[in-house]
């Protein structure tokens, strides 16, 4: 009750920020740990930059709590109250190996929410990323300042086959997307029934709408964007292939 009164209070007005809710809540061993590791660790002050009001220490325990299996944007409470008094060194150990990767492969630390998920997925293969780093950090420039990212629904997705590209050593097509006009060539060709084209995955009939170009041979692993390689696929079968 005194914990829920304190909340209250403090987010009417100028509210607190979410880290100085948490903090007023479950102020302990724990927290303090956490403080002294956003503020002190090197690769941590890197990837984090600068901090506002415990921005940088929300960060790090959403990310914990998405490692340990939980929601990172419900669960924090949770997690912090089953360690206020514990010390902060074994997460620390936890996602220091996963925040000095960020750190040594990436340049701009604007998606790092992404890239964190990324160090989780592949810090066994962090030589080979390093040893690419130029590579990767220049083709994601170019992907976030295309069409293609403003487009493309799940931009993770993108920068994980970007890379995988890179490290694989495959050359990409420049161009990313079909255009309207590749679809429309493709609908030209296609055999209707009545209104609706059949998608080349599940077979089912769709209206134009409701059906997408994509690469037989995924772009992430090679396969031009030209018309020899594209196909129509509805939109929940473009959503599963993935770059199989």
């Amino acid at each position: 009750m005194k914990r829920e009164i304190f909340k209250r209070i403090n987010t009417l007005g100028v509210p607190l920020s979410t880290y100085e809710v948490l903090n007023g809540l479950f102020h302990g061993e724990y927290l303090r740990g956490l403080t002294t590791y956003v503020e002190n660790d090197r690769y941590a002050k890197k990837v984090l930059g600068g901090n506002s009001r415990g921005k940088n220490q929300l960060k790090v325990i959403r990310w914990l709590v998405g490692l340990s299996g939980g929601k990172p944007t419900v669960d924090t409470n949770a997690y912090v109250a089953t360690r206020q008094s514990a010390s902060f060194e074994d997460d620390q150990r936890t996602i220091g190996r996963y925040m000095k990767f960020v750190a040594e492969v990436f340049t701009d630390f604007g998606q790092s929410d992404i890239y964190f998920n990324l160090a989780v997925k592949y810090v066994n293969d962090a030589i080979i990323w390093k040893d690419n780093k130029s590579e990767i950090n220049l083709q994601i420039r170019r992907f976030l300042k295309s069409d293609a990212a403003k487009i493309l629904p799940d931009k993770a997705k993108e920068i994980d086959d970007i890379i995988q590209a890179v490290v694989s050593g495959i050359s990409v097509d420049p161009k990313r997307l079909f255009t309207g006009d590749d679809k429309a060539e493709l609908l030209a060709k296609a055999e209707p029934d009545g209104d609706e084209y059949r998608c080349a995955k599940c077979r089912k009939y769709f209206l134009p709408d409701e059906l997408t170009v994509d690469h037989k041979e995924p772009w992430s692993r090679g396969g031009r964007t030209v018309l020899s390689n594209a196909e129509l696929l509805c939109r929940p079968c473009n959503s599963k292939k993935g770059n199989y």
